[in-house]
Formats: C-alpha cells, structure tokens, sequence
C-alpha cells in the first residue's frame, strides 16, 4: 500500500557560478507518498519558461536524492557525511560530478505531511569546483 497526501511545495535555489549569481523560486502543488519500502517521496511539477519537468525528492536516512527531468535526467545525491559522485547529462555525453553537500538541514514531521529543507552544496569536476549552491525546500498539507 502507498500512502500519499497532497501538500504545496515552495522551492528557492540560489547559485554562484564563477562570476555569475542567480536565484529563482516557485511554488506548485504536489505529493507526499510513501512506499512499502518506507522510503519518502515528494514529486511535482515544475513549470519554468514554458517547459514542465517532473521533480522528485527522495528522502532516506542520511541523504536525498533530487531527481529532475526525463529526457536527460539529472540526479543529484545530498549525503550528510561524504562527497557523492553523479553522472550529469551534457549534449556531449555525460560528465562525472562530485556533489559536497555543506549544509544538510531537514526538518520533516511525516506525520502532518509538514518540512522544510536547507541544503548547500557544491559541484565538483576533475577537482575544481564549478559552483555554489543554496536550496530551500518547504512542503506542506
């Protein structure tokens, strides 16, 4: 059996790319659901500059998974303890990634389908850092 429960979700991100700072944020309906397995899932879609891309939030014990898109599919891993590496797609191919998660801060009462997350983390390639980045998730019934 899947438990699932509607909430609204509200996302702001802010990035540090070289000389480059940005910041977007947007809110859109979606659901809470957890599985047999007793894993959490927070799913959306998210509307931007006219293209809806499916958005999913994997939450485990000690880290979450961000999985966006379909055709290519990005996915980034935010471990609380050590450095993940991801395959990131490009349209040359795909580039290996490290993700250094520097803030992991969720706050999640399940039970009221309630939470908020801050995450910071930076991108990594071949060693040298390609950017900064801020996330704030809220959910909510």
């Amino acid at each position: 059996m899947v438990e699932t429960r509607a909430v609204r979700v509200k996302l702001a991100t802010k990035l540090h790319v070289g000389d480059e700072h940005d910041q977007y944020s947007f809110e859109e309906p979606g659901q809470l659901a957890q599985l047999q397995n007793g894993r959490w899932y927070l799913r959306y879609t998210e509307h931007q500059n006219g293209v809806a891309s499916p958005v999913q939030f994997r939450f485990d014990d000690e880290q979450i998974v961000l999985t966006r898109g379909k055709n290519p599919q990005t996915t980034l891993i935010f471990d609380a303890h050590q450095p993940a590496t991801v395959q990131y797609p490009t349209a040359y191919g795909k580039l290996n990634l490290e993700v250094k998660t520097t803030t992991y801060a969720p706050l999640i009462d399940w039970t009221h389908a309630i939470g908020k997350v801050n995450l910071a983390y930076e991108l990594h390639h071949q060693g040298h850092r390609l950017g900064k980045y801020q996330l704030t998730l809220q959910f909510q019934a």
